[in-house]
């Protein structure tokens, strides 16, 4: 009887595993204050005047605010 081996998700978690940080998630889309992380703004944006499409697509669409 062959045992399957255990996929990787399911494995024990091992400290010894190398870290991935992302950094502070500080920065903002200037159309609608959504967070973002300095690496998500659009690749024509620059970092001190990123912009960002994923949220309101660079203030093309209002989102209403949350209460």
């Amino acid at each position: 009887m062959d045992i399957a081996p255990i996929p990787i998700a399911c494995r024990p978690f091992d400290p010894e595993w190398p870290v991935h940080d992302l950094k502070a998630m500080d920065k903002r889309c200037p159309a609608c204050n959504a967070l973002y992380w300095a690496d998500e703004r659009l690749s024509k944006s620059s970092e001190a005047n990123p912009k960002f499409g994923m949220c309101c697509y660079s203030g093309k669409i209002l989102l209403p605010t949350l209460h």
